[in-house]
């Protein structure tokens, strides 16, 4: 397994930052999931096509349902929020996106109830902004219902990406990794709770065994 990928999210990252941060990071891909948009993920897809930059972009979306976050990968269009997690599971499902559970223990997941009873593709297992219990817990979801376990750094700023990523190995695309549940999340670094700062929600640092809401 070497190629990684990294989720970055509705950040306060210059393209230019990025494409260097991932470099640096030794990212094979990233996954670019603002909030209800896949605008600036295709933006940077087509930047990065043309500097013929070799960069896997895959255009995502976290979309805000009326439950909590879904995102959803290899987009094709954008996926309207408000809806019902079924409703915006069988939307990424008809353009043949990925669907993955993001932060499932925080506030703005879906939670556990609804990940038993919708099929997701993916939960994401570590992300660099939750507690380790909210990690764990998450992981231990993941192997009781057999899903595939994706890392996202949740990036806001340059210096949380790759903080937390996914391992693919080799021979399969991502999408097929997901699909046999052959990736791994992967904690490197947690990101430093002063990086919420830029989303004007904390300014203080918090005890790492202290979970944060989102």
């Amino acid at each position: 397994m070497s190629p990684n990928y990294a989720f970055i999210r509705d950040a306060f990252i210059t393209f230019e930052n990025l494409i260097l941060q991932t470099k640096r990071k030794g990212l094979s891909g990233i996954a670019i999931t603002d909030h209800n948009s896949i605008i600036g993920a295709l933006k940077f897809q087509k930047l990065v096509k043309s500097k013929d930059i070799d960069l896997d972009v895959i255009i995502g979306e976290e979309i805000r349902t009326a439950s909590g976050d879904i995102i959803g990968l290899y987009l094709e269009e954008e996926i309207p929020p408000g809806k019902s997690a079924q409703e915006t599971l069988d939307l990424i499902s008809d353009v043949s996106g990925i669907a993955v559970a993001a932060h499932p223990y925080a506030r703005s997941g879906v939670g556990e109830g609804i990940i038993k009873r919708c099929k997701f593709d993916a939960l994401e297992t570590q992300n660099s902004k939750r507690c380790d219990l909210d990690n764990s817990k998450a992981g231990e979801l993941a192997r009781q219902l057999d899903l595939a376990e994706v890392g996202g750094s949740d990036a806001h700023q340059s210096s949380d990406i790759g903080n937390a990523y996914t391992l693919v190995p080799d021979a399969l695309s991502v999408t097929d990794a997901i699909k046999d549940r052959r990736t791994r999340a992967i904690m490197e670094t947690r990101s430093q709770p002063l990086s919420y700062a830029r989303r004007f929600l904390y300014q203080f640092k918090l005890p790492r065994s202290q979970c944060l809401p989102s």
